[in-house]
């Protein structure tokens, strides 16, 4: 893109050549396909949204856009890596301006790393809060406090009415 002055007042304006136009037009097109997960179409926004991921349909909803099933529930089983497995797939901060970095991007990839050392974790360690302590060190002690310390509520998939 060239900043030209033209006119008869020199007016600035800006000429975009074709291959420009195409590059942004592909790349509106991507952006637009990125926010089309939800039913309302809305466009998700990290900071104020947040959204669950359904691995049944593969989409992301607004937690505002699902049904609640049932009470809100504490993370319970056998083992710290048994409750790590049922906590949701999240993303977003909701407004919580005290948010923790990890809100952002969501909890897929430190739940995908329960997935993988649920195990060797398990194994190694004497007792249930010496495994949480391990967990803590994996994953980050504010993951591991905000799971804890949360109860969750179980939701209706908009789309396949999987129980998220």
């Amino acid at each position: 893109m060239r900043l030209t002055v033209t006119g008869t007042q020199g007016t600035p304006r800006l000429k975009v050549t074709n291959l420009e136009k195409m590059m942004m037009h592909e790349f509106i097109n991507e952006c637009q396909d990125i926010n089309e997960h939800c039913i309302c179409k809305k466009m998700y926004s990290p900071v104020l949204d947040r959204q669950r991921f359904c691995g049944q349909c593969e989409k992301w909803f607004h937690e505002g856009c699902m049904d609640k099933i049932g009470k809100p529930w504490r993370l319970e089983g056998g083992t710290a890596g048994d409750c790590l497995m049922k906590v949701p797939i999240i993303r977003g901060w909701d407004g919580d301006h005290d948010a923790e970095d990890w809100m952002t991007v969501g909890s897929g990839r430190k739940l995908e790393a329960v997935r993988t050392n649920r195990e060797y974790i398990a194994a190694n360690s004497t007792d249930v809060e010496e495994e949480w302590r391990e967990w803590e060190h994996l994953l980050t002690r504010e993951f591991v406090l905000h799971v804890r310390g949360r109860k969750f509520v179980r939701l209706l998939c908009p789309a396949c009415f999987g129980h998220l």
